[in-house]
Order: structure tokens, then C-alpha cells, then sequence
């Protein structure tokens, strides 16, 4: 029954802190209401309500998917000129490829190249990644990525190898619904953690001394040895010392795969 005479906008910013299906529920009831005048604008980290495709399918909602806020290298160039700083081509896709258009890292770089004239990469990235991503993360969670951040890309299979934790699963499931760092490609079944955040869990696997990080790396050369990928094998073999792992390896596809492209680590 409300009548508002002028157009209303009602913002509600943080609004995945809710957590709560009463609020979710009431929040569709106003968009199914079509109220004259009054519009809603939800800022979330990740969207929760639980007829979202229902409601968007039948109009009731426009969804803003964090895609269209990921600045792309031609973007990059004109925020930064807009901030007097003049890139090249190669440089904004360097950047790019860095931050995967994350606005809040690109912000930081900047800030980081106005101080010292370059870009590396700046602590406070980190921290905010420590602050708003890590931090939050149940403990379980917390070591289910220290244990895949080795990888490039994972599949299910991978992570529950080297979790050994039957709720990996579940935990994906979580993280795709939850979190903006991790996605999935359907086409390959591969899970990948975007980059910035990927640096981030390897200086805190750095952190956690070498017998630590040395099994880490010995359960993924298992893996890939299971998997028959001795390539990537002997590569985490390599990685934690263990050099009878690798000659292992070498015997078990011997010498199929030796190409120029991998010369460098053979």
C-alpha cells in the first residue's frame, strides 16, 4: 500500500552480512510488488537470494554480475590517464593479466607508481586481501586453500586428493556461491583462484617453513604420477627436493613427452 509521489531509491550496501532467508524472502516480495517509484539497488559480494534466475526471468530484477566490473586493458588505460599516468598497450595488459581487472589492485598499483615510478606489487593488496577475503574464512577452508594454491588450475579430483577431506565438495560449492576469487570453467572441470589471491596463499604457504611446503608439493607429484601427467610430476618432485621421485618419473614415461617446449626444466 506504500505511495511515494516521487522516485525513491533505497540503497542497501553489505547486504551478504545479512545471512538471513526472512530478509531474503521479504527483499522478493518488494521486487514482485512493483512498487510506483520505489527502486531497490543491492551491493553484494556474492548473490544470495534464492529465486534470483526466477525473478530475473520474469523482469523483476536487473543482476549486475561482477564481470562488468572488472576493468579490461583499454579501461585500465583511460583510468589511469584519468589519474595522470600514461600507459602503453603492453603495460595495460600487463596490468590486466596482474590484478584480472580487480579494481581495488589496480587502485593500489597506482597509487604504488605515483610513489615509485613502477609497478610492483604493493603490500597493502595483501592486507586487503588478509582483511576482507582470508580473514572471514573458516579455518578448515583456510588450509582446503594453502593445500591447492600450487596449482594453476584444479580439478575436484585434485582437491580431494590433496585435502583428503570428504567435504571438499562441499566447500567448493560454498566458495563459487560465496567468494569472487575462485570461478569455474564447466568446459574442462577446472576450478582456478584468481592470481592476486593465488600470490597471496603462496607467501602464506611460504610462511609455514619448508617440511610443510616439501609435503605439499610431494602429494601433487603423486597426483599427477596417478594421473600420468610426469611432466608436471617431475616439475613438483623438483619442487620439494625429492629427486628419486623424479627419476621415477623419468623411467615411467620414458622420455614420451621430452619436447623443446620443456627442455628448460628437464
Amino acid at each position: 500500500d506504500i505511495n511515494l509521489a516521487d522516485k525513491t531509491v533505497i540503497v542497501i550496501d553489505d547486504y551478504h552480512l545479512t545471512d538471513n532467508s526472512a530478509v531474503d524472502s521479504f527483499i522478493e516480495q518488494l521486487a514482485e510488488s512493483e512498487i510506483s517509484n520505489m527502486h531497490l539497488v543491492i551491493a553484494v559480494r556474492f548473490a544470495s537470494l534464492h529465486r534470483l534466475e526466477e525473478l530475473i526471468l520474469k523482469g523483476y530484477i536487473y543482476h549486475i554480475k561482477k564481470e562488468t566490473f572488472e576493468f579490461m586493458p583499454n579501461e585500465i588505460m583511460n583510468y589511469y590517464r584519468l589519474n595522470g599516468i600514461t600507459l602503453s598497450e603492453s603495460e595495460a595488459q600487463k596490468l590486466y593479466s596482474d590484478t584480472e581487472g580487480w579494481i581495488s589492485a589496480l587502485y593500489l598499483l597506482m597509487l604504488e607508481h605515483k610513489v615509485n615510478g613502477m609497478f610492483t606489487p604493493a603490500n597493502n593488496i595483501y592486507k586487503l586481501l588478509e582483511k576482507t577475503v582470508y580473514t572471514p574464512l573458516s579455518d578448515e577452508i583456510k588450509e582446503f586453500f594453502i593445500s591447492v594454491c600450487i596449482f594453476e588450475g584444479f580439478t575436484l579430483g585434485q582437491a580431494e586428493f590433496m585435502t583428503k577431506n570428504k567435504q571438499t565438495c562441499e566447500y567448493l560449492s560454498t566458495l563459487m556461491s560465496s567468494n569472487t576469487f575462485i570461478t569455474y570453467d564447466s568446459s574442462t572441470r577446472t576450478y582456478y583462484i584468481h592470481k592476486i589471491f593465488s600470490g597471496y596463499l603462496k607467501e602464506l604457504l611460504d610462511g609455514k617453513g619448508t617440511e610443510y611446503r616439501n609435503k605439499l608439493y610431494k602429494k601433487a607429484a603423486e597426483w599427477y604420477m596417478e594421473s600420468g601427467d610426469y611432466y608436471n610430476a617431475r616439475r613438483c618432485f623438483y619442487q620439494c627436493g625429492d629427486f628419486d621421485g623424479i627419476l621415477v618419473a623419468l623411467e615411467k614415461d620414458r622420455s614420451n613427452i621430452f619436447t623443446a617446449l620443456n627442455k628448460d626444466l628437464l
